[in-house]
This record gives structure tokens, C-alpha cells and sequence, in this order.
């Protein structure tokens, strides 16, 4: 995902998923495969080496499939079993602090609409 090499990129990224604003699973649909079906990548003839790397990209893209499914599957789990209103609020003031640098917004009533 974009940012993967940012500091405190694990911490914020479940922060942004949880809010719903980008996930693996979107990354992945929308992003990663577009991309190697434009390029035809499992399409084309490639020698030895292509083959191989083709081989481990398949692998790869498997295994972020996988990753992708379980935090969706998670996610839903979650809210089946009704978290509290104050945590999806809370949530959503920790994204607004993180994005705006301000702090006080992780204390501060934000009508989000709902």
C-alpha cells in the first residue's frame, strides 16, 4: 500500500481501514490488479527468468488476496457484534488528529452526519 515504508505506517493504515477511507482489499482490486491486467502480465510469453518472476508475483498477489480476506472478514466481524458508538468515534478523531496534527480533536464532539 501506499506509505508502507512511512514511519508508524502499520498504526495509522488500521486507522484509515477502520474508518473505511482505504484497505488491502480496495488496494488490491482497484489498484494492483488494473495494473497488471493493462500489462497483460500473466497473458504474455516470457522467458526463463519472466517465468519465474511471474511464478513469485503470483505467489505474492496470493498471499496480499489472502491478507485482504481476513481484515474484510474481520471487519465484518466486528461490526456484527455492535461496537460501540463511541469507539467508531473515537476512530474517526484519532484520523482527524492524525491528519491535521491537532490533538485536541481526539477529545472534541464532531457531527460526522449520522
Amino acid at each position: 500500500m501506499p506509505g508502507a515504508t512511512m514511519a508508524g505506517f502499520r498504526r495509522n493504515s488500521m486507522i484509515i481501514e477502520k474508518a473505511r477511507i482505504y484497505d488491502l482489499r480496495l488496494h488490491h482490486d482497484e489498484v494492483i490488479m488494473p495494473i497488471l491486467r493493462h500489462w497483460d502480465v500473466f497473458d504474455r510469453t516470457f522467458g526463463e527468468v519472466g517465468e519465474r518472476a511471474r511464478s513469485e508475483l503470483a505467489a505474492f498477489l496470493e498471499g496480499l488476496d489472502a491478507q485482504a480476506t481476513r481484515f474484510v472478514e474481520r471487519r465484518a466481524e466486528n461490526r456484527a457484534r455492535g461496537r460501540p458508538v463511541g469507539q467508531r468515534r473515537d476512530t474517526r478523531h484519532r484520523l482527524l488528529s492524525l491528519l491535521t496534527g491537532d490533538a485536541r480533536l481526539r477529545g472534541a464532539p464532531v457531527s460526522w452526519g449520522r
